[in-house]
Order: structure tokens, then C-alpha cells, then sequence
């Protein structure tokens, strides 16, 4: 098939005819089956308060079941730390 011929990525995942209109019209849609499936994010917590002093944080990350990847701490929305597939302590 040619690519330029192919539907949008999101046609493909949309099987329900005119979705956009039935929630327009506030109409109940169909029941989505596989999401009770989806797994859990990991938990992140503070470990302890951040420390001037030393430009620190302690975090927890909990693997609740889904796993546990990349994680980009950012401060003002600028990149301070990526950990890459961490459990148990790190440390920004």
C-alpha cells in the first residue's frame, strides 16, 4: 500500500463511525475493555526535604507494577537529573 494512500495513525485506532458528533451531542459512548489491564506507574516521593546547602533531593521511586523507566527531575522547566530504569533511592 502507498504510504501517502494509508489513514491517519488515529483512523486506524478510531473504529466508531462519527465520535467526534456523538460526544458533541453529549451521546454515552461505548464501553472501552482492556483498561483495567493497563498497569500502574511508579510511585516518586520526596525522601527528604531538598537541602540548599548541598543542591540535593532524595526521592523514592516505588514500582507499583508497571515498571519503572526514565526519570528527568527539572527544575523550572530546565533538565537537573535523568536516571535511566533507577528503583529504590536516587538522589537529585
Amino acid at each position: 500500500m502507498d504510504p501517502q494512500e494509508r489513514p491517519a495513525p488515529h483512523a486506524r485506532r478510531t473504529p466508531i463511525p462519527n465520535l467526534l458528533a456523538s460526544i458533541i451531542k453529549g451521546e454515552r459512548l461505548p464501553e472501552v475493555k482492556g483498561l483495567d489491564f493497563v498497569p500502574a506507574p511508579p510511585e516518586v516521593a520526596i525522601a527528604s526535604p531538598y537541602k540548599p546547602e548541598s543542591k540535593r533531593l532524595s526521592l523514592t521511586i516505588a514500582n507499583e507494577g508497571g515498571g519503572v523507566g526514565r526519570l528527568v527531575a527539572s527544575v523550572n522547566d530546565r533538565k537537573a537529573a535523568v536516571l535511566e530504569h533507577q528503583i529504590g533511592r536516587a538522589h537529585v
